[in-house]
């Protein structure tokens, strides 16, 4: 039993030549799309971050620490 060497993808299907996924465009627009990926990565973490700050800045409501305080 033998098998030839040959590269396989997600789902099992022989492939007669390995393949890159950029391996058709030119190394400038593989490039762009991965600053493009890269910048909204960026983006969307300082967003995250923004948000948590003001959620970290918010003051606790006076009736969520009347409640906090009758547990006591």
């Amino acid at each position: 039993m033998s098998e030839d060497k040959a590269d396989h993808d997600l789902h099992g299907n022989a492939s007669s030549t390995p393949h890159d996924d950029n391996s058709s465009k030119p190394d400038s627009i593989a490039n762009s799309e991965l600053a493009s990926f890269a910048n909204e990565n960026a983006n969307l973490g300082t967003a995250l971050r923004t948000i948590y700050q003001q959620t970290v800045d918010e003051s606790v409501p006076p009736d969520m620490l009347d409640l906090l305080n009758r547990l006591n």
